[in-house]
Formats: structure tokens, sequence, C-alpha cells
């Protein structure tokens, strides 16, 4: 189960850039948007499987508005507990 922290690096350029990206990614039920920083935006994935965890970046990196996507945290550990 791949859980994944991704920064994306917005479009700046382009008129309503991160308005878009937020809006298509709340149609992905595996990510959670995070806060926005400038053209910077965090955001959570997580999958079933890696091949899930792959498709589910180029499909992000294939964004329009998205200039780069940087992997900030990448966990495969199905039994992982989170810490308090």
């Amino acid at each position: 189960m791949p859980i994944s922290g991704l920064v994306l690096t917005i479009d700046h350029e382009q008129p309503d850039s991160l308005r878009q990206v937020v809006a298509a990614l709340a149609e992905r039920p595996e990510v959670t948007v995070g806060e926005s920083f400038g053209c910077k935006l965090a955001i959570a994935t997580d999958t079933e499987r890696a091949e899930v965890d792959r498709g589910l970046r180029a499909w992000i990196e294939a964004l329009p508005q998205v200039v780069h996507v940087d992997v900030t945290f990448i966990a495969f550990d199905s039994d992982m507990e989170v810490a308090r």
C-alpha cells in the first residue's frame, strides 16, 4: 500500500492553474490535497499497489498546469503505524 508525499510545482503564468489542478485532484479519491504556498502544492497519495501509484503519478505529471513533481516521501509498508 504505497503512501506518497508529493510537492507539485504549478505553472503560475496560466490563470487559474492552481484552482484547475486542485479540481482535477479532487476527482481522485486516492489523493489528499494539502497546503499551497506560492506555485507549490503539497499532496499525499494512498494507493493499493505500486503500479497504481506509478500510474497516478504519471497522470499528475501529465496535467498541463503541473510543471514538476517532487517526491518528498514514499512508504510501501502495509503495516505502517503512525507514531503519536
